[in-house]
């Protein structure tokens, strides 16, 4: 029996955890994110939703929330040209993700396949970010072994 062909490089059929681990890099990636941030994203995104998520990440992390919609909406709605996509060195402004939160949820199964996929990105990125940290920081969490003891019990 003949194996299949694998899908060609402009075939339309991606792997999804692929492309949530490129997005995790690319946040990982953005100047002034860290854990916490990538933390409390999750957080939010987990407790109260998309929209919710766009609109604490532009109020709390202004420094980052451009990118930050920009990288997202590349993995929530691939094939869609942004408003900005005439311009590419702009970046989407902010409401246009709150516009994409919104299409989304007009059908739940969107919906629910985007908050999977922004939650495996964001764990990625956070993954990447202890990656590039120095090892005595990541793994200053971690408990340390004692020391063998130097007397003998008797």
């Amino acid at each position: 029996m003949p194996t299949p062909n694998p899908p060609s490089p402009s075939s339309p059929a991606k792997n999804l955890d692929i492309l949530c681990a490129d997005t995790g890099q690319k946040i990982a990636s953005i100047p002034h994110i860290t854990q916490k941030t990538l933390q409390d994203a999750l957080t939010v995104l987990a407790d109260q939703g998309l929209y919710a998520l766009f609109l604490f990440i532009e109020a709390k992390y202004k420094e980052i929330h451009e990118k930050f919609n920009k990288h997202a909406l590349e993995l929530l709605t691939p094939g869609i040209p942004s408003r900005s996509s005439q311009n590419s060195s702009r970046t989407p402004p902010p409401r246009q993700a709150l516009d994409a939160a919104k299409l989304l949820a007009q059908s739940p199964h969107s919906l629910l396949l985007a908050t999977h996929l922004l939650n495996q990105a964001l764990i990625y990125a956070r993954y990447h970010l202890k990656a590039q940290q120095p090892p005595s920081e990541s793994n200053s969490s971690s408990p340390q072994p004692n020391p063998p003891s130097s007397q003998s019990k008797k």
